[in-house]
């Protein structure tokens, strides 16, 4: 069972304006469009690889590897992404990895620091 999750499509536009005393110009519609393409790519490269990470986390948890599947989870999140679909999926297979530690008490006191940090972000 594969675990992914993604928002709404066409929500990972970055639209990036040039603006004169004549309004927007050609130049800035067309490096608005690159931009746009530029961070659909890159949101869909990204979603690519929660869904590979997301397959890994469940072959963690059927071998009972819980806190192992979250460190899974936290490595290699996206970190500075604005695409909404990139949070949404990434949260996904966190939350799947929490969900299936009993003692999450004890597994915030013995996170190491870094994936204390990325966990609360």
């Amino acid at each position: 069972e594969v675990i992914t999750g993604v928002a709404p499509p066409n929500s990972c536009t970055t639209t990036v304006l040039t603006v004169s005393a004549g309004g927007v110009g050609r130049l800035g519609e067309k490096m608005a469009a690159s931009e746009k393409f530029v961070e659909a790519d890159h949101a869909e490269a990204i979603i690519t690889r929660i869904e590979h990470k997301s397959r890994k986390i469940e072959s963690l948890l059927k071998q009972y590897k819980p806190v192992e599947a979250l460190k899974t989870a936290l490595e290699g999140s996206p970190p500075n992404t604005k695409d909404e679909r990139c949070k949404s999926a990434n949260w996904i297979v966190v939350h799947r990895a929490i969900m299936a530690i009993k003692d999450v008490d004890g597994m915030f006191f013995s996170l190491d620091p870094e994936y204390y940090d990325i966990l609360m972000k």
